[in-house]
């Protein structure tokens, strides 16, 4: 189980990449919303509706998907430069289709 002192420093790490990488994690989810037709979102929605949230919100809501030991080990190379970020998408169990990600982003 998590505790408050994880939840505080990751929060930092989360923090910061939501901050460094906010497009890109905008349209990873898209693309994810994409691949399940059954949620019934349309992905061009998500990402304008998504922009139009405060930073404080948009990470929160990312808080779910990133707090996993694994994806914080991730999230700390993404900010160090160590990792792209198509290889972040890549590293994190292929977060979501490289080819929808990189459509949607042609068009954002």
């Amino acid at each position: 189980m998590m505790n408050r002192t994880y939840l505080e420093a990751n929060y930092e790490v989360i923090s910061q990449a939501c901050k460094l990488y906010r497009k890109e994690l905008t349209i990873c989810q898209a693309a994810i919303i994409d691949e399940h037709p059954w949620l019934d979102i349309d992905a061009n929605d998500y990402v304008e509706f998504m922009n139009t949230l405060s930073l404080d919100v948009f990470i929160g809501n990312m808080l779910w998907s990133l707090l996993r030991p694994a994806s914080i080990d991730i999230c700390k190379k993404l900010l160090t430069n160590e990792l792209t970020f198509e290889e972040f998408i890549e590293k994190d169990g292929g977060i979501c289709d490289i080819n929808k990600f990189h459509e949607l982003m042609e068009r954002f």
